[in-house]
């Protein structure tokens, strides 16, 4: 299992396509991210980084 360190607040787990947000307290919030569509259907670290900015900017 590939597990990518993003920052303090988010980790990354590769196979479950999935982002992590360890600063909820009640419970681990895990957001699944898709694919841009690829014809090798994997996810880049660039694919996450933007999904978490996109995500932020939704919040403010």
């Amino acid at each position: 299992m590939d597990i990518l360190i993003i920052n303090d607040r988010f980790l990354y787990i590769k196979h479950l396509h999935q982002i992590v947000d360890l600063r909820n307290e009640n419970e681990v919030k895990r957001i699944t991210i898709e694919s841009p569509e690829r014809k090798n259907d994997e996810i880049t670290q660039e694919d996450v980084e933007k999904f978490i900015d996109d995500w932020f900017d939704k919040l403010n």
